[in-house]
């Protein structure tokens, strides 16, 4: 037994050391993978965070600069609009874009293009009318006018001072009765003229036929 203690216990204590030695390089194997791990764990919630935090710079940048554009649209679409109250139609808003805004843009443009249109084929209508009744003015014996419902001079063949005593009357015309009006001499302006209502046949005046009253 004394010789087998003295080969075994030896041999036995190196190994128990061994395995100790073994247990306390894993120990510590294990204590530096955790301390990685936590590091890498460090290092990528520190690089989440640095994302998070560039992403909310960014989304407040772009919501600055996006509300900056909007309301340099929306303001831009204000200033046509008030042109447009003061009766300048020339201005329009600009369609770069093809959002919401810029498809107001668009409609409004061809709003006011449509009725630039409408307002020059008016303008024209009213022009070829003014010549034709004119050209009828031409066939009456004597210098004539024809005015419209209210006393605006639409066609004349009288002489600028006459013009020019109807153009002071334009507007008082409109509370005439039309049965006291079929021949009526009135005074306008100092001269004299004969008033005669245009009335369709369903007895409304339409417009006024004017002569002097030396050449009636």
């Amino acid at each position: 037994v004394t010789l087998y203690d003295e080969a075994v216990v030896p041999e036995f204590s190196a190994v128990k050391a061994r395995v100790f030695d073994l247990l306390e390089l894993n120990h510590a194997a294990m204590e530096a993978s955790d301390a990685r791990a936590r590091a890498r764990a460090r290092t990528s919630a520190a690089f989440h965070g640095l994302l998070v935090i560039l992403a909310l710079v960014s989304l407040v940048v772009l919501s600055r600069e996006l509300r900056r554009q909007v309301v340099s649209r929306l303001s831009e679409l204000e200033l046509v609009a008030k042109h447009l109250s003061r009766g300048d139609r020339r201005r329009r808003a600009s369609e770069t874009d093809n959002d919401e805004l810029g498809m107001l843009a668009r409609e409004l443009n061809r709003a006011l293009d449509a009725l630039d249109s409408l307002e020059g084929s008016n303008a024209g209508f009213q022009q070829q009318q003014r010549q034709l009744l004119l050209s009828v003015l031409l066939k009456v014996p004597g210098p004539a006018a024809i005015l419209a419902p209210s006393g605006a001079r639409i066609a004349s063949t009288l002489n600028g001072e006459l013009d020019r005593d109807l153009d002071a009357a334009s507007g008082t015309l409109g509370n005439v009765n039309p049965d006291d009006a079929r021949t009526l001499p009135i005074e306008i302006g100092g001269s004299s003229f004969t008033l005669e209502a245009l009335i369709t046949p369903q007895g409304r005046i339409t417009g006024w036929l004017v002569r002097p009253m030396s050449s009636t």
